[in-house]
């Protein structure tokens, strides 16, 4: 029988903190150069990774990185990234 292993806590609050914190340390440039874009932070060792979308940024942070938790914001004043699945309808909206 095989052993069962705790998966080790993450505090997601202090992660987050971090990501916020290292987008302000980037925040000239990606706002300068990638503007509405998305960007994906990995919060332990500071890497990034910005697409046209929340799809393609995820997509280039999971090739690097498949088993990370990234923090995903849009890139400029807004940073609120909304993911509606395909299946979605909102009535009285769109």
């Amino acid at each position: 029988m095989p052993k069962i292993t705790e998966a080790p806590f993450v505090d997601l609050r202090e992660r987050a903190r971090k990501a916020d914190a290292l987008y302000e340390t980037l925040r000239e440039h990606l706002e300068r150069e990638h503007p509405e874009e998305i960007v994906a932070i990995e919060p332990d060792n500071g890497e990034y990774f910005v697409g046209k979308d929340r799809r393609e940024a995820e997509k280039k942070a999971r090739a690097k990185y498949p088993d990370k938790i990234f923090f995903r914001r849009r890139i400029g004043p807004n940073p609120a990234v909304i993911h509606l699945p395909g299946r979605v309808r909102l009535r009285g909206i769109l």
